[in-house]
């Protein structure tokens, strides 16, 4: 029986920790280990999660001091002994059946390329919550046209709804460490770049927690974040360029890219950079959300403009 590790960066999450190791500790799949690393807390969570390595061998916690959530995640991989790898964060929570239908349907293919999927929600302390539809909740024969979906269609994975090889990540490397922002946009890009199929499995849950600050929400448009959010599509662009240069995937490229102008200060070094990859794509600037008459004004004046514009009717 294949082995499965579920790796935990956690900071600060005294009020979730447990929970979180609870549902773990519930998985129908025997074979698991669970790897908590501790990005040097200032409240209760090692204590919390040291009791609870305690009372069960499957739990292993390590501490770091505060490096982030990419070094933790990189630690955990470093110490684990899994064939298969789940990320889950430390207040998140993932239905009893998760890693077993999920382990199931993999080894039924045998391919250490494929990685499968679920579906997620957010959600505000109760569990009783309705699960949206997405275009995304199928299989791929081609996990590039995930990334074009995800990309063109204002979609997302979050980072637990996968389940992947150990091969395939060793292959991949490691999280970014350099990156604050979108830091699970890089590292599944890469997974996507080298998977062979994605298998979607309905049944199991992810619940992502909303409601609380966390380090991702944080200063979100600081200039490290702001930074770390261009270097990442950067990224984006190495990666999948050279392998798949179609009108899709330059149009994916440059909305990741208006992504950046939008949420920079406009003329800013990033705006500019970001501006500057969009025409070099021979795409241009394109609002990422607009619709309807919002997207015919700006597709009439102009990103540029239209950014220009909201930014000084806000000074007044």
């Amino acid at each position: 029986m294949k082995k499965v590790s579920i790796l935990i960066p956690c900071y600060n999450s005294e009020k979730w920790v447990g929970e979180t190791l609870d549902c773990c500790l519930r998985q129908t799949y025997p074979n698991i280990e669970i790897i908590l690393v501790d990005d040097g807390s200032t409240d209760n969570s090692l204590a919390i999660a040291r009791e609870y390595e305690k009372k069960d061998k499957r739990i292993r916690v390590l501490s770091q001091s505060n490096s982030g959530a990419c070094r933790a995640r990189n630690l955990a991989f470093e110490q684990s002994t899994g064939d298969y790898i789940k990320y889950l964060d430390a207040d998140d929570l993932i239905s009893n059946d998760m890693i077993e239908i999920q382990i199931n349907q993999l080894e039924k293919i045998n391919d250490p390329f494929a990685i499968a999927t679920c579906p997620w929600q957010e959600f505000w302390n109760n569990l009783n919550i309705k699960f949206s539809k997405r275009c995304i909740y199928k299989n791929y024969n081609d996990p590039i046209e995930l990334l074009t979906d995800l990309w063109t269609k204002n979609e997302m994975f979050a980072v637990t709804c996968y389940l992947v090889s150990r091969h395939l990540i060793s292959l991949v490397g490691t999280w970014d460490e350099r990156l604050t922002k979108n830091q699970d946009g890089d590292f599944f890009c890469r997974v996507l770049s080298k998977a062979s199929k994605v298998l979607f499995c309905k049944s199991p849950k992810f619940y992502y927690r909303r409601g609380h600050i966390s380090v991702s929400t944080q200063d979100r448009l600081s200039p490290i974040k702001i930074q770390s959010s261009l270097e990442s599509r950067i990224s984006y662009e190495k990666n999948i360029l050279p392998i798949r240069n179609t009108p899709l995937i330059r149009r994916g490229l440059a909305l990741n890219y208006s992504i950046v102008m939008f949420n920079s200060p406009v003329n800013s070094k990033w705006f500019n950079e970001a501006k500057r990859r969009i025409y070099a794509l021979g795409e241009k600037p394109i609002h990422p959300t607009a619709k309807g008459i919002q997207k015919k004004i700006v597709s009439i004046i102009g990103l540029t403009t239209y950014l220009q514009i909201k930014e000084l009717l806000k000074k007044h």
